[in-house]
């Protein structure tokens, strides 16, 4: 293999890992290697790393902003929302400011 067809394997395989590492976190990948700095650090290492992986999840981690938890409904939500919509939002810990909290019994199990 040429050292420019490893160069170029060696940046897809950085891109590809900042994407998946990203999305674990929640963040937008894209929008990280749209910094030529991070697109620099994640291209310069080294795919063949024993701990490339944990390189790569720092890295995003260090740049990445930190996930938002989801937006707590409001009472305008409430009264807007079906009721499927409102019982998904409750599980789902979204009126938590509410008092209302998810419930801590899944049901059929006992």
């Amino acid at each position: 293999m040429t050292d420019v067809s490893l160069e170029v394997l060696n940046r897809r395989t950085a891109v590809a890992a900042v994407h998946a590492e990203a999305a674990r976190i929640g963040a937008d990948g894209e929008a990280l290697l749209d910094s030529q700095e991070f697109f620099k650090q994640a291209t310069s290492l080294d795919p063949d790393a024993p701990d490339y992986r944990k390189q790569v999840r720092d890295l995003v981690a260090s740049k990445a902003p930190a996930a938002q938890p989801p937006r707590q409904w409001t009472l305008a939500d409430v009264e807007k929302s079906s009721p499927a919509e409102l019982a998904e939002a409750m599980n789902a810990g979204l009126l938590s400011d509410l008092g209302y909290a998810p419930s801590r019994r899944k049901r059929g199990r006992r």
